[in-house]
């Protein structure tokens, strides 16, 4: 992926194996946010969807905040998703650039950190992990390699963004 200034947004340029992944992985992604999808008490739904409250909070409390707020959590989520997937299919094939304002690019972020969560998660990661180093013949290498790309590209456009000067 490449990434060009465009205005307050930017021009990010991806190659038909990174553009063909993305849509998978966000399909996927649509997939488990739908209400049918991640159930809760699956530990990624406990984590795109948290409680809210921590601490001696009864699990009844809980799940009071969580019924109030998943629906819309869940449809915003699916939205943005739902966008960057459709943003990757309207690419030309031949040059897989997209074109986005700061609306775009906030919601590109997003996306990715909902991405990154739920690997993660399923991955067990935590911030102390040695994540990086995993032997090629382990099963879940692939799912590494992935979490790893995602997070490189979060990085990535996070440092583009904060490398701008103020106003352009």
């Amino acid at each position: 992926m490449e990434v060009e200034k465009l205005g307050d947004g930017a021009v990010l340029t991806f190659t038909d194996i990174e553009r063909e992944t993305l849509v998978e992985l966000f399909a996927d992604l649509v997939a488990a946010l739908d209400a049918e999808g991640l159930q809760p008490g699956d530990p990624v739904h406990d984590r795109l969807f948290p409680a809210g409250y921590s601490g001696h909070v009864s699990p009844e409390v809980q799940a009071q905040f969580r019924e109030l707020t998943e629906a819309s959590l869940r449809d915003e989520r699916i939205a943005r998703c739902a966008a960057c997937r459709d943003e990757l299919l309207a690419a030309d094939a031949g040059n897989g650039r997209i074109e986005l304002d700061a609306s775009g690019y906030d919601r590109w972020l997003r996306v990715l950190n909902d991405l990154r969560l739920a690997i993660g998660t399923r991955l067990e990661i935590s911030e102390d992990d040695g994540h990086w180093e995993v032997a090629p013949d382990d099963p879940s290498s692939a799912a590494y390699l992935l979490y790893h790309w995602l997070t490189e590209m979060q990085e990535i456009l996070t440092l583009f963004v904060l490398r701008q000067p103020e106003g352009g």
